[in-house]
């Protein structure tokens, strides 16, 4: 019999976590990148934390996107930050979003 799990983030467990990960390998426009931070974030036990507030990103949330990193507060308001720089073209993917291959 294992040990019960005590880490839990917006009330999903290590375990959890782990799953919806590897479930989001196969999603399309999963960027390799945002999956890797992903990986590491629950290895640190900080998954699920958004990296702006620092509040629980909500479970619904995390089993849509199983890579956010940020509250959907905190993610509106950096999407407004890119949208307004100097030379933002709508529906463009820009190099900091594209996956890096090497």
């Amino acid at each position: 019999m294992t040990k019960p799990e005590s880490w839990k983030h917006s009330g999903i467990s290590k375990s959890e976590a782990v799953e919806m990960l590897e479930a989001a390998v196969n999603m399309p426009g999963v960027i390799p990148r945002d999956l890797g931070r992903a990986w590491r974030m629950v290895e640190g036990g900080i998954w699920g934390m958004c990296k702006e507030c620092h509040k629980e990103i909500p479970g619904a949330r995390l089993k849509i996107l199983p890579t956010a990193t940020r509250c959907v507060s905190c993610g509106r308001k950096a999407e407004t930050a890119i949208q307004k720089r100097p030379g933002f073209v709508p529906g463009r993917a820009y190099p900091s979003a594209m996956p890096r291959f090497r």
